[in-house]
């Protein structure tokens, strides 16, 4: 993975871009379900949020870098 950012190769990326999203949405349901014992004040639950965010934009940026890729054919 590393390798292919590296070499700014997007093609080989695709899975992975492609299932950033998800896995967003599937943490975040588990945090919907979870909420009550949960202390969003702290440290780690604001760190969790910030990671699901970070998930999100990695994937819409992903899928709208592959759909400008003229390789995304």
């Amino acid at each position: 993975m590393l390798s292919a950012l590296a070499e700014d190769d997007l093609t080989r990326t695709r899975p992975a871009l492609l299932a950033l999203p998800a896995t967003a949405a599937t943490v975040a349901v588990v945090l919907a379900r979870r909420a009550a014992p949960v202390d969003r004040t702290s440290g780690p639950a604001v760190s969790l949020v910030c990671m699901v965010a970070g998930l999100v934009v990695a994937g819409a940026g992903g899928r709208f870098l592959l759909t400008r890729s003229p390789a995304s054919g």
